[in-house]
């Protein structure tokens, strides 16, 4: 499929779809501060729309991230009109006369976001629209991440059912040790709130502080099943080392490419994280094309045990992980 993009920021969502296959012809972004991160990836920018295949996009998930959703009334969450980042990307996806329409968000709009899918659905005239409250577990990830991915099909097609995850059958550290192998990890606090020494210290020291949970910094033990996700305010260090994690670790987890020097960017930690963390996590966008776009894009029936919800030819389906197990440790 030829996919054409816009607000992927950082450039994950894109990365993912190439890795699938896919042949990305171009971006169009207006985020300068993301051009950094796609640049280093090899993201390519464009500035006029061009005919797709599939139009992808995920604009800003503040209004239905768990962190900040508070900070917009109901109506901005229901009118699909006070969306202007993704309205404008709508309105590209018309005229690229894309066939498959795919944007990401915040985990709240599975529920509370509603009335502006409703709206897309109607805006981009679809026959048919799936929306999937994913965890990157599907994907074989270990990140506690959910998120909304809304797909409108101009054809009609058939979601009979999903199939069930099989998250990974090992611990944290040592899915990042696979992946890493030999990689230096330079512990990269952000200097501006820790020190570099002695995470854990620190992190004890902020239990009990008034903060946002997904603000706060967290310990992750090297045998847990799961890590929290990877936001642009939150650092992780591992409970046996004493240490922060590294740059490397970061991306490793969030799967961005790891033959790419991110110290060329010469950034603090803090802000490396917004740029890793403002896109669509590779793996997901690559499982999600493969398993669920592709075969729809060919007229094939998807069926498994997750059986959608339906809302007219709206099709709702939780493809969450198991919260309970994780924290097992392996």
């Amino acid at each position: 499929m030829n996919v054409l993009s816009a607000h992927v920021y950082g450039g994950g969502f894109v990365h993912g779809l190439k890795m699938a296959g896919a042949n990305h012809i171009g971006s169009l972004e207006t985020w300068p501060p993301g051009y950094v991160m796609s640049d280093l990836i090899g993201m390519k920018r464009i500035g006029k729309v061009m005919s797709a295949d599939l139009f992808v996009t995920n604009p800003p998930c503040s209004r239905f991230s768990t962190m900040s959703s508070h900070h917009y009334s109901k109506e901005a969450k229901a009118d699909l009109s006070l969306f202007c980042e993704l309205t404008e990307s709508l309105t590209w996806a018309n005229q690229s006369k894309a066939g498959i329409i795919w944007w990401e968000n915040g985990p709240a709009a599975f529920t509370s976001g509603r009335g502006i899918i409703h709206g897309a659905h109607e805006f981009v005239g679809a026959k048919t629209t799936l929306v999937l409250k994913i965890d990157p577990s599907w994907s074989g990830n270990i990140q506690l991440r959910p998120r909304t991915h809304v797909i409108h099909f101009m054809d009609k097609v058939e979601v009979k059912g999903l199939p069930a995850a099989t998250r990974p059958q090992i611990s944290v550290r040592k899915w990042i040790d696979a992946r890493l192998g030999s990689v230096e990890r330079v512990p990269a606090p952000d200097v501006r709130y820790y020190l570099e020494k002695n995470a854990v210290e620190q992190i004890v020291a902020m239990e009990g502080k008034k903060c946002f949970n997904s603000c706060k910094p967290a310990l992750i033990n090297e045998d847990q099943a799961y890590s929290y996700a990877v936001l642009s305010s939150r650092q992780f260090a591992w409970a046996q080392e004493n240490r922060w994690w590294s740059v490397m670790e970061y991306a490793a987890a969030m799967t961005y490419p790891l033959d790419v020097d991110y110290g060329s960017l010469n950034y603090p930690i803090h802000k490396v994280l917004p740029l890793l963390s403002k896109s669509v996590m590779p793996a997901v966008a690559k499982y999600v094309y493969e398993n669920i776009v592709s075969p729809l894009a060919k007229n094939k029936v998807l069926d498994g045990p997750h059986r959608p919800d339906l809302d007219g030819d709206i099709y709702y389906v939780r493809m969450l992980a198991d919260r309970k197990a994780r924290d097992i440790v392996l």
